[in-house]
Formats: C-alpha cells, sequence, structure tokens
C-alpha cells in the first residue's frame, strides 16, 4: 500500500487495512454509531421518563383511593400480590395476599 495524499491539507495518510474501506467510510460509520448510541440514550430517558409519570400516577390514584376508603391490589416485578386498605387510624394497612413462589 501507497500513502495517499490528502489534497485539504497536504498531508500523507496511510488507507485503511484491507477489508475495512476507506477512512471515510470508516469515519461515516462511526458518525453512525454515534448518532445511534445518541438516539438509543435519548428514548432511553424518554422511557424512563414515562415510566417515572406512570409510577407518579399510580401512586396518586392510590392515594386517593385509600383516601375515599377503598382498598388497592398492587403486584411487583415477582409477581406477589399485596392489598392495601386505609386503616382506622389514618395509617395504611399493607399485607401479602398471594406471593409468587416460583420467583418469576
Amino acid at each position: 500500500m501507497q500513502p495517499h495524499e490528502n489534497a485539504d491539507h497536504g498531508e500523507q495518510s496511510q488507507p485503511a487495512p484491507e477489508g475495512l474501506g476507506s477512512f471515510e467510510q470508516l469515519q461515516g460509520h462511526i458518525t453512525l454509531i454515534a448518532l445511534v448510541m445518541h438516539k438509543r440514550r435519548e428514548a432511553i430517558a424518554q422511557l424512563q421518563a414515562r415510566n417515572l409519570a406512570d409510577q407518579a400516577l399510580q401512586d396518586t390514584m392510590c392515594a386517593q383511593l385509600l383516601t375515599l376508603g377503598g382498598a388497592v391490589m398492587t403486584m411487583n416485578e415477582e409477581g406477589t400480590v399485596s392489598m392495601v386498605t386505609p386503616g382506622a387510624d389514618g395509617e395504611s394497612r399493607f399485607e401479602t395476599v398471594f406471593k409468587n413462589e416460583a420467583g418469576g
């Protein structure tokens, strides 16, 4: 391989190793990968914000139901179902109704 003359700066640069394409192609691929990673981070941030908003709404609805004297059923990621009921003293009672012993 012979060095290539860079017309813009008068510098010499070695071509990329065989199979990788030119420097410009590699630079284009790197730019594309960086853009995809940036978009992925943005999408993850949007999902996290949406999940936080959904959780806040669920918490608000739960509090409103408890305030009105209703019971609230919840289920966590492990599949444990719990019931929250308002107590006479103003404190909520939390009890497990079903626990997923299989773990998934």
